[in-house]
């Protein structure tokens, strides 16, 4: 029969064990972004107006990588990137799954500068 200090420690383990390690998440992390990078549109007329900076997200995403909430956590100022912030989100869905194919809560920064 297993005590209940038993219990625990074997559910600790379960949890660590499904958990990512730092490299996968490294990893995931940088697919993450570059999917999120090919889908952003940095508007004309932010762009023509000097508009620049970056916004802080927060976002969750399902196990298989489908973006069910997103939130603007701190935004650049200007509501024609801070809008493609949010909307580039829901584009970009579904963006690639978990490798442990668990829910996940991310926070990201996406950046609006001009290309040189």
């Amino acid at each position: 029969q297993m005590c209940i200090r038993d219990r625990r420690n074997a559910a600790r383990q379960t949890v660590a064990s499904n958990a990512l390690s730092p490299q996968q998440r490294a990893t995931w992390m940088s697919k993450v972004m570059a999917h999120l990078e090919k889908r952003k549109r940095y508007p004309q007329a932010a762009q023509d107006r000097g508009q620049q900076g970056v916004a802080t997200v927060e976002f969750t995403l399902d196990g298989q990588g489908n973006v069910q909430t997103v939130a603007l956590r701190k935004g650049v100022g200007f509501s024609a990137l801070d809008n493609e912030v949010l909307s580039l989100l829901r584009r970009a869905s579904p963006v690639p799954a978990p490798p442990d194919g668990e829910p996940k809560r991310l926070t990201a920064q996406i950046q609006f500068f001009p290309r040189s």
